[in-house]
């Protein structure tokens, strides 16, 4: 792959402090997680349906 990810298992795909820092240095990445894992962008903001 051009440029190279790094690649790693759930053990870090479940550490937030590990994924920011590597998004801090603009390193592309494919981390494994749990399936009860949830993904939003920073600026959502939550909305309940009625």
């Amino acid at each position: 792959m051009r440029p190279a990810a790094l690649v790693a298992d759930t053990g870090y795909g479940a550490n937030a402090g590990f994924r920011h820092g590597l998004e801090d240095r603009g390193l592309a990445y494919v981390l494994q997680v749990k399936g009860e894992m949830t993904a939003h962008g920073e600026d959502v903001e939550p909305h309940r349906p009625a």
